[in-house]
């Protein structure tokens, strides 16, 4: 499968597979924060460790030419700060900002630390089903472990299945990015669809992931008067590596997304 995003000379043009759930023009949310991770990775050397990821959605994304521009804002001895810029047409439709600490030895001492649930990985597990869009031609792959809109909050596990840009391997910082943004509808769906929409997401890692596979788990989830907030523990199969913070808006679906996120508990998230 060719990557969502093919590169051509400064632009970035998505492929059909990047089409989201809210509209037949604007790209998916997943796709989106990966792209800009993919901008992130060219500031980070085998010293620093990409300890947060905030990424701003706060235009809807058109499924057409993009332009990414980055800069260092702050390279310190211990920090560096990266500021990227998504624009299309002149516009700037997205923006992301990256904190990336330099690695070092971990300090003596034991700290207390709360538990943390273990779940089943992602073998044997059915595929989420899209009706009327084969599961073949998508760019990611999901799998509920527990189903959004269930009686307890949700788990979903979660993988890219193809580069996000056409010639670029994966990397565990993308894979993750990626993954982070999934935490606004598998923290919001309901039993009678998905009506929150994220304006942001933002990703706290203390390692990156290993392997293909991602799990979010619901772990907070509150809303009030149209606003939601939503947290998700990140899993890989070794175990947390991570969370991912949502905010989101109250936000009416047209007929057509309505009728597939009443059909489909993979059709109510913001990557497709």
């Amino acid at each position: 499968m060719n990557g969502a995003f093919a590169r051509q000379g400064e632009l970035y043009i998505p492929a059909e597979s990047t089409r989201g759930p809210w509209g037949e023009n604007e790209l998916g949310g997943g796709l989106i924060t990966g792209l800009l991770a993919h901008e992130v990775e060219s500031h980070v050397d085998g010293t620093l460790h990409p300890a947060r990821l905030t990424l701003d959605m706060y235009r809807p994304v058109p499924r057409g030419p993009l332009r990414m521009t980055s800069r260092v804002v702050r390279d310190g001895r211990r920090i560096r700060v990266v500021d990227v810029s998504l624009v299309h047409d002149d516009r700037e439709v997205s923006r992301a900002s990256a904190l990336l600490i330099r690695r070092t030895e971990e300090p003596p001492g034991e700290v207390a630390r709360p538990p943390s649930n273990t779940v089943a990985g992602p073998s044997g597990i059915p595929t989420d089903h899209w009706p009327g869009r084969s599961p073949d031609g998508a760019s990611i792959e999901n799998r509920s472990l527990r189903p959004t809109g269930g009686a307890e909050p949700a788990a979903r596990w979660t993988r890219l299945r193809a580069p996000v840009v056409d010639g670029v391997p994966l990397t565990p910082l993308v894979r993750a990015a990626t993954a982070a943004e999934a935490a606004s509808p598998v923290s919001n769906r309901s039993p009678v669809g998905l009506y929150f929409k994220n304006a942001d997401t933002t990703l706290y890692m203390h390692r990156l992931p290993v392997g293909e596979w991602i799990c979010l788990e619901v772990v907070a989830r509150e809303s009030a008067e149209g606003v939601a907030v939503g947290e998700c523990a990140l899993h890989d199969e070794r175990g947390v590596f991570g969370r991912s913070l949502v905010a989101c808006v109250a936000t009416a679906r047209n007929e057509m997304i309505g009728s597939r996120a009443s059909e489909s508990p993979a059709a109510a998230g913001g990557a497709p």
